[in-house]
């Protein structure tokens, strides 16, 4: 029995080793079917060459949409299903107790139908895009829906690169997984998985790029940006923790704990606009965005997150980096992360929250533009903050080090000065790495006391020695000082911009102030003897020789008072040195706005009422010769109370603003009110630069009149209506800066820009005019009128905005915007309004300078131009057109935010093209 037992067991070898033969020949089959499906090109056909532009017209692309249809809803979910059962075989041959045969067949039963699959993906690939994308910089293209120039740009990377490179790698994985089942181990058994998510993901970008939303495209877009927000949190985390292997210094913490917010906000901006709506079903295919917006919102994010990832960056190597470079660094992040969150909210509220779903009934615009404006309010304050902490790092640390420096010189010996500088030197300090250096400047301190020169790690200390004065020990500052005293305190150390600092000022001589209380009095003195006596009024009248003695007496009289008005002050009680910067805070301001309502109701009021009586008086010279007596003595009384009137808004404006206005920099007061730190800056200006010099030339303008009305009856005096007109503009910018609405202090500040914006409209068809010699080339001609378009709208869109605020009678008085955000408008439309007539310099010298410059000046001037108003159309968008009435029973948010699209749309379109012409025009070299 042992024979036929052993026969069948050897028959059973054989049938195995058939099996395994004809599994290893199907798996060889399988093999160079993945190898076939691997030669697949799926760039372009061969018969265009790979650098020839697409042709991307309207009319081309819309022949293609049956083509492009097939592709989205037939050809990429058919390679999809069939990697699906493909991935699924090939996941089952990674175990070695599945049987191979019926996975071997399915799989070379799909191949073929992979093949077919993927040549028809080529083929309408091709015919869609048959060459090379051009970038996607198109501004006009924001109807084109599927065929934006952005979508067929990212079909075209989806297709040809993402999909192919993880179609390579999945076959060439496949072959792998099977070679290594022929040798009966265990290869690859979770990489299947990965392989089949990559993949599918790839088609589905594919598909969502041929017909996705818009809305799910943008979002995808921020994933790197994302990612590089959360690694940099992460990292944050990581950094303050104080169990950390090389912990932070005390200051770079305190420095690390000002930047949180600013990483925090950044994370939840994108989170909150992706979470509320814009991954949804149910959303919109398209967006009103061209293909240069959608660019922009792409890489503005990719660039937010790099900022947010060097930030946390400069804080680790803050310890070992000077404190000047540290600051110089974070500051330009934060600066670079306000411009970009400026351009994303100006997209997103434009273009992005009109298609989020209604929340409870109510308009998605409501809550978002609530919320757009708390985001800003709060970045701009965090921004703010961390900007202020970054300097308060840098003077500290300067700080310290100047302490440690006037160790140093008070010991002379160089023994004790080396021992003084390595018994401070700390591994920590971020001068740790340099203190040799000191050495040796302090050593050259001894060795020349009177002119000294410490360059330390980006800071520069200089000085100049005053005399020293007898019988005390003079310190640097000139000023008496004990043996161990240092020679400044720690509150003079001022900060300086950019990355060298030089605080001259901690070493200056001290400015002894002289008080002028004398010469006040002599001024008051004269003042009193100006005033008039007030028994020349109801006395007889006087014989001919006598009244004009007496007008003689009253013309210089009157002479006097006005010399007497034009010494007024207006900058800051003498009491008050004019370098102490005014405290702002709300409680101090609040206290005074008794003090502030009187200055706005009566005291200027008065001021114009009073003015006026003297301009009526000195108006008409013929009458004032016909009747000098009645009219003088009224001038006179009216000096007298003038004289009280400007004595009283001094002390008001003093009482308000006892020093200097600080810049307007404030994020957090756009619920002050009057008492905004913009609005006292304004006030500041308006009375105590502007008005002061417009009264000094008014009295100046009064006195010159009654002198030569009293040298010649025959000479012309002049008039004082010029003066007149230009004094109570003066005093009405004052009130309007007092309680004015911002709605119309706003268009005050375009004043600059618009008289540039109107003079290089002027000026750009005065360069047409047939009497100019030479005519300008016809390269030249067809430049400047690509550049129209471009000073055309920025004209209308400062004409638009200020004619519907002038419409505004009875306007609120205040805006939700913040100093800063006022401070932005006014010093960006200056520059808006000099890159304007930039562009008509450029275009004046095209045929004297080279093309190619003139191409690059354009080109800068441009890119600027769009650069500036990108922010200003969100500000406006957000701020002011809310408080627009409605137009013809249109809401003006809804009414303006069409306007805004329309007229970026025009903008953009019009900025490409002159860039385009400008390019071309260099070509002429």
């Amino acid at each position: 029995m042992a024979y036929p037992i052993r026969r069948l067991v050897d028959r059973s070898r054989d049938a195995t080793g058939e099996i395994q033969a004809l599994d290893h020949h199907k798996a060889d089959l399988v093999i160079q079917g993945f190898e076939r499906l691997s030669a697949h090109e799926l760039h372009w056909p061969s018969t265009i060459p790979s650098d020839t532009p697409t042709d991307i017209s309207i009319d081309r692309l819309r022949s293609k949409r049956d083509i492009h249809a097939h592709l989205h809803s037939t050809l990429l979910p058919q390679l999809k299903q069939q990697v699906r059962i493909m991935s699924h075989a090939l996941n089952d041959l990674t175990k070695l107790k599945v049987e191979t045969a019926p996975k071997l067949e399915l799989i070379l039963a799909i191949q073929p139908r992979v093949h077919l699959s993927l040549d028809g993906i080529i083929r309408a690939t091709d015919d869609i895009i048959p060459g090379n994308v051009p970038e996607p910089t198109q501004t006009n293209d924001q109807h084109y829906q599927e065929f934006k120039g952005y979508r067929l740009h990212g079909l075209h990377e989806a297709i040809r690169e993402t999909l192919r490179s993880n179609m390579l790698e999945y076959f060439h994985i496949s072959c792998s997984i099977l070679e290594g089942r022929k040798l009966q181990t265990k290869e690859y058994p979770d990489m299947m998985y990965f392989l089949r998510y990559f993949l599918i993901r790839s088609i589905d970008a594919a598909m969502g790029w041929l017909k996705g939303s818009e809305l799910e495209i943008i979002t995808d877009s921020w994933d790197y940006g994302l990612n590089d927000i959360w690694a940099a949190g992460q990292n944050y985390i990581d950094l303050v923790d104080p169990t950390r292997k090389s912990p932070l210094s005390r200051p770079v913490l305190k420095l690390a704990q000002a930047i949180s917010p600013v990483i925090k906000m950044s994370s939840l901006f994108f989170s909150k606009i992706a979470k509320d709506g814009m991954l949804r079903d149910d959303a919109p295919l398209y967006t009103e965005m061209s293909s240069s917006q959608l660019v922009s919102l792409r890489e503005e994010a990719f660039r937010h997150g790099g900022a947010v990832a060097h930030l946390v960056r400069h804080l680790e190597e803050a310890d070992n980096t000077p404190p000047a470079l540290t600051r110089s660094r974070l500051i330009s992040e934060i600066e670079s992360l306000s411009t970009y969150f400026q351009s994303y909210l100006l997209l997103v509220g434009l273009y992005i929250v009109p298609l989020l779903p209604d929340t409870d009934g109510v308009s998605s615009q409501i809550p978002f533009k609530t919320g757009f404006l708390t985001f800003n309010t709060v970045f701009l304050t965090a921004t703010h903050n961390a900007i202020q902490a970054a300097y308060s790092f840098e003077r500290n640390q300067f700080t310290n080090f100047v302490q440690l420096w006037w160790k140093v010189y008070v010991y002379s010996e160089p023994i004790k000065l080396l021992h003084v500088v390595l018994h401070n030197a700390k591994p920590r300090t971020c001068f740790g790495l340099v203190f040799q250096r000191a050495v040796w400047a302090a050593a050259n301190y001894i060795l020349a006391p009177t002119v000294e020169v410490l360059k330390l790690g980006g800071f520069c200390i200089s000085s100049r020695h005053p005399p020293s004065r007898p019988g005390a020990d003079s310190g640097c500052c000139g000023r008496v000082i004990s043996q161990r005293e240092p020679p400044w305190p720690a509150s003079r150390i001022h900060r300086r911009s950019g990355p060298v600092v030089t605080p001259e000022v901690i070493f200056e001589p001290t400015v002894w102030l002289i008080e002028a209380r004398h010469a006040k009095n002599k001024v008051s003195k004269s003042a009193k003897m100006s005033i008039p006596n007030r028994q020349h009024v109801g006395t007889p009248d006087a014989g001919p020789g006598e009244t004009a003695a007496l007008d003689h007496h009253k013309t210089d009289l009157v002479m006097q008072g006005f010399n007497c008005l034009s010494a007024h002050q207006f900058h800051w009680p003498s009491s008050i040195p004019s370098d102490i910067p005014t405290d702002i805070s709300i409680e101090r301001l609040r206290s005074k706005r008794d003090i502030h309502d009187h200055l706005h109701s009566t005291l200027l009021p008065q001021l114009k009422h009073q003015l006026r009586i003297i301009s009526e008086a000195l108006d008409n010279p013929a009458d004032l010769r016909k009747e000098p007596c009645s009219k003088l003595q009224l001038i006179l009384d009216t000096q007298h109370t003038l004289h009280r009137t400007l004595d009283q808004i001094i002390r008001a404006v003093d009482e308000i603003i006892p020093g200097i206005v600080p810049e307007p920099i404030q994020t957090n007061d756009q619920h002050f009110q009057e008492l905004k730190c913009y609005r006292l800056h304004g006030l500041d200006e308006a009375i105590r630069s502007r008005l002061r010099i417009d009264l000094i030339n008014y009295f100046d303008t009064s006195s010159s009149i009654i002198e030569k009305i009293k040298l010649s009856k025959n000479k012309h005096p002049g008039r004082i209506n010029y003066n007149s007109i230009v004094v109570n503009r003066s005093i009405d910018l004052a009130i309007k800066w007092l309680k004015g609405s911002e709605l119309h202090i706003i268009p005050n500040l375009w004043v600059d820009a618009t008289q540039n914006i109107y003079s290089a409209y002027s000026e750009y068809f005065n360069m047409f005019r047939p009497h100019l010699e030479p005519m300008m080339s016809q390269p030249a001609t067809q430049l400047s009128r690509s550049v129209l378009p471009i000073i055309k709208l920025s004209k209308l869109f400062f004409d638009k905005l200020e004619r519907e605020a002038k419409r505004q009678k009875q306007a609120p008085l205040f805006t939700e915007m913040s100093s800063h955000q006022l401070n932005f408008l006014h010093q960006s439309a200056e520059e808006l309004g000099d890159a304007v007539m930039n562009l008509i310099f450029d275009l004046e010298d095209a045929d004297t300078h080279p093309p190619a410059d003139t191409s690059s000046y354009l080109i800068r001037n441009i890119g600027m131009l769009s650069k500036l108003f990108q922010p200003y159309v969100h500000l406006a968008e957000l701020y002011i057109a809310a408080l627009f009435p409605d137009i013809n029973g249109l809401s003006s948010q809804t009414y303006f935010r069409s306007w805004f699209v329309s007229w970026n749309t025009m903008f953009l379109t019009a900025s490409h093209n002159a860039i385009q012409a400008a390019n071309a025009f260099a070509q002429n070299d």
